[in-house]
C-alpha cells in the first residue's frame, strides 16, 4: 500500500501542489481480458469507449517536474503517452521512478518497453522489494534490462518511507504473500 507525505498546503501555490493521475483501473491485463467471450467483454470489444487499461497510477510533481509511476502494466506506451500530455517531461525519458507492486501481469510487464528494442533508457529506478527484485534479476526477458542497466533496481523493505525528493515521501506498507504471490512480496 502507498501513501503519499504531507504537502505543506501554504508552500505550495496553486498549479504546483503534487497530484495523482490514474492512468488505468483494470485488473491486470485490462478490459476486455483476451479470449473472453462473455457478453461483458464483448461490448468492450465492440465499443472502444467501453475499454479500459489496466491499473496504474502516475504522481507528478509540477514544481520539480518529476513523475513516478506506481505499476507498469503492459498498457504503459498508452499510460506514458496520457502522462505525457497532462504533465509534459523536460528530458527524455520523463520517469523518475517506477514502484511494481509485485509480479502480476498488470503491474511489472510494462517494464520491457524501457529496453533496447523499444525506448533504450538508462538508468530509470524501479524500486522492488527484495523477491521482486530477484525475479527480474533472475527471469528473462527482465534480466536483460537490469543488465544492460536500462533499468536500476532499489530496495525496498515493508514499512519503509521513500523519499521521493525534498516534498514527497512514499510509505510502504505490505501485504503477505497469498498462494498467488509466488513471485514477489506485494506493496
Amino acid at each position: 500500500m502507498f501513501r503519499s507525505g504531507a504537502v505543506n498546503e501554504e508552500e505550495a501555490t496553486p498549479g504546483e501542489a503534487p497530484f495523482l493521475v490514474v492512468l488505468g483501473i483494470a485488473q491486470d491485463a485490462g478490459y476486455p481480458q483476451a479470449g473472453c467471450r462473455k457478453e461483458c467483454c464483448a461490448d468492450a470489444w465492440a465499443d472502444p469507449g467501453k475499454r479500459r487499461h489496466a491499473v496504474t497510477v502516475a504522481i507528478v510533481d509540477p514544481r520539480t517536474r518529476e513523475r513516478w509511476f506506481l505499476d507498469c502494466s503492459p498498457d504503459f506506451p498508452a499510460q506514458l503517452r496520457e502522462l505525457n500530455r497532462l504533465a509534459p517531461p523536460e528530458t527524455f525519458p520523463g520517469i523518475d521512478g517506477i514502484f511494481p507492486t509485485h509480479a502480476h501481469i498488470g503491474h511489472y510487464t510494462g517494464l520491457l518497453y524501457l529496453g533496447r528494442e523499444v525506448m533504450g533508457t538508462q538508468g530509470v529506478p524501479v524500486y522492488t522489494m527484495p523477491r521482486m527484485r530477484k525475479f527480474l534479476e533472475t527471469n528473462g526477458p527482465w534480466d536483460q534490462l537490469v543488465e544492460l542497466r536500462n533499468i536500476t533496481l532499489r530496495n525496498l523493505a515493508a514499512g519503509e518511507t521513500v523519499r521521493l525528493n525534498e516534498r514527497l515521501s512514499l510509505w510502504l506498507g505490505h501485504f503477505r504473500p497469498s498462494r498467488q504471490s509466488l513471485f514477489s512480496h506485494r506493496v
